[in-house]
């Protein structure tokens, strides 16, 4: 992979994001004995974390360029610099509910006294404030990255990705999806139409002719040349975060938070040990795949041997 002196990638900055957040919120592993109608899972924690970072990482670029530091770049594949514009860096996430207790205690800092100029839902100056500890292991805090059409063809959407955050790269995948699509409803409809066939009901043209109006065309072939292209920043900048950047590097992407399943697991277990392995993913692993959280389970069970005996009682049928 190519690099540049004095760059760090965007990916190496959004796990340095993901480990200041981590560092100053970790997920609490004390489980009551009594049982809860709902157990706030791993997976909803670890978005949150992941979402969070993001809007992180564009406020350590965007405040930077504020200052009038160099902006951030994209490395083209012949070694050159492309300058970015932080607009390639819009997270699509936003929040999960108009009502949550994050909203509120954000409105209650602020009331009393936190200034979060310049922030746009989470960033530096949150970065080192509390009010967002409690709900950060409460409750969901944002939406996934699933885009209804208004989001990506008008101008109030929240805008269709165009970065890859797992490998730090420019990814056109979602917008080239949306373009074929398009062409394939422009196709069909046109074949509608000469067969003397009304398709009003639909609204195809009325997609089509937003999608025409939008971005997004332009967005597509300006950025065609950079598909799975670096993003990188000066290096240096990775400092605000606060956090080790060694420490991150040496974290798998997938495994940021290495020790929280198992340690998840093991605390869950002690509090209602009769609860079941599926129960457990119920819980705690709701979105994670079978195969991950057998991982998971098998680095548990190398701490307690229990786990992994053949007679541990199954969920009944």
């Amino acid at each position: 992979m190519l690099a540049i002196d004095g760059y760090g990638s965007l990916y190496r900055f959004y796990l340095a994001a993901k480990k200041a957040i981590q560092d100053r919120v970790p997920l609490p592993y004390s489980f009551s004995e009594e049982p809860q109608p709902e157990v706030f899972s791993w997976d909803a924690y670890r978005e949150n974390v992941d979402v969070a970072a993001k809007y992180l990482v564009r406020n350590v670029l965007s405040d930077r360029i504020n200052k009038g530091d160099t902006f951030p770049c994209i490395l083209n594949k012949d070694g050159t610099l492309i300058t970015l514009s932080t607009f390639l860096l819009t997270v699509t996430e936003g929040f999960a509910l108009e009502n949550s207790a994050f909203l509120d205690a954000k409105d209650k800092a602020k009331a009393d006294g936190l200034v979060l100029d310049g922030e746009y839902i989470f960033g530096l100056k949150s970065l080192t404030s509390d009010y967002w500890h409690a709900p950060f292991i409460s409750e969901r805090i944002f939406t996934d990255s699933s885009l209804v059409l208004d989001d990506v063809l008008y101008p109030y959407g929240r805008g269709m990705p165009l970065i890859d955050w797992r490998s730090g790269t420019v990814s056109l995948k979602r917008l080239r999806a949306l373009h074929e699509a398009i062409e394939a409803m422009r196709i069909s409809t046109s074949a509608f139409e000469k067969a003397g066939i009304q398709v009003d009901q639909f609204d195809a043209r009325e997609i089509i002719d937003a999608y025409d109006e939008s971005d997004a065309p332009n967005l597509l072939n300006m950025l065609a040349p950079y598909d799975g292209c670096t993003i990188v920043a000066p290096i240096e900048w990775i400092g605000e975060l606060n956090g080790s950047e060694e420490e991150a590097l040496n974290e798998p992407a997938d495994n940021l938070f290495s020790g929280a399943p198992k340690s998840a697991i093991l605390s869950l277990l002690k509090a209602q040990p009769t609860l079941t392995k599926s129960g457990v993913k119920a819980k705690l692993f709701p979105k994670t795949s079978t195969r991950r959280f057998n991982m998971h389970w098998q680095q548990a069970a190398e701490e307690n041997p229990a786990l992994a005996k053949p007679g541990r009682r199954k969920e009944k049928s």
